[in-house]
């Protein structure tokens, strides 16, 4: 049963993400680029994006330069000079709008890397934490009597199993965001081809901050980790030798953060989407 405890306490004190903060594993992989959390996906969203949704947008593209030069053929019969200046405004718009969706990927990237740095600088100053207490402390574990450690067992029992959730949690919504980013990424250049039109440019825009919230949505996890690693160590108690004092002064420590570390991961996409006035 003293396995058991020990693996229990390290785990609550900082073994996982409920409280060590990114310390690796699949957190560090909210640091990376889209190529370079999965190759393969990304081959297969490039295959997508170039073979189905490229013609598709040259299309769109198209129809949106003819309604761009129609509108704009209202404007010149009065003034010829003015006119010039309209049209020439407007084949000047129209090479913009080609060029941003030639550079729909590029674009995306330039969103990501954002995120991406943010993230970085986060990993490389994970929070000081206090994992592997139950390791530090097997010696005295071992010494407890069976009805002890029996006793320890259950405290650490709800704690343990709410710190289980809020370990697998993130891997879930990791998987997520980068699944949602690799979709988004798929039909990159067919949202941004509707930019030209004033009257459609919102769908350019809305798309835009849509993949910008979900980018910076694992930059905010990153985050929200390190915070509540940060809040969870301020308020533990030392060890002072006795084990099940230890665990009785830090139980409500125990439980409460990792229930706030899901709580901030879930609503973590939220949080993301005010950041970029989507929300």
């Amino acid at each position: 049963m003293g396995f058991l405890l020990v693996f229990m306490l390290d785990t609550l004190s900082g073994g996982g993400l409920t409280g060590a903060g990114p310390d690796g594993g699949q957190i560090s992989s909210l640091g990376s680029s889209l190529p370079e959390y999965q190759a393969d996906m990304w081959q297969a969203v490039e295959a997508v994006h170039n073979l189905a949704v490229k013609p598709v947008a040259s299309t769109v593209l198209a129809i949106m330069f003819v309604m761009m030069l129609a509108r704009t053929s209202t404007q010149v019969d009065s003034d010829s000079q003015l006119g010039v200046r309209i049209v020439a405004a407007t084949m000047f718009k129209v090479a913009i709008v080609f060029v941003v969706v030639q550079n729909a990927m590029t674009i995306l990237g330039a969103l990501l890397q954002i995120s991406i740095d943010i993230t970085q600088s986060i990993l490389t100053n994970p929070a000081a934490n206090q994992a592997n207490i139950g390791t530090a402390m097997k010696d005295r574990i071992d010494s407890m009597n069976p009805m002890e450690q029996l006793g320890a067992l259950i405290m650490l029992l709800i704690p343990f199993l709410i710190s289980v959730v809020a370990v697998l949690i993130p891997f879930v919504l990791i998987f997520i965001r980068f699944l949602q980013l690799f979709i988004m990424a798929a039909f990159a250049s067919l949202p941004l081809a509707f930019l030209g039109h004033e009257d459609t440019k919102p769908i350019a825009i809305g798309y835009l901050k849509a993949f910008a919230a979900t980018a910076l949505s694992g930059t905010v996890m990153v985050l929200v980790i390190v915070l509540v690693a940060k809040m969870s160590f301020t308020g533990w108690t030392d060890f002072n030798g006795e084990v099940l004092p230890f665990i009785a002064g830090n139980f409500w420590n125990m439980m409460i953060a990792p229930l706030v570390l899901v709580f901030g991961l879930l609503t973590a996409n939220g949080m993301a989407k005010k950041l970029v006035g989507d929300g």
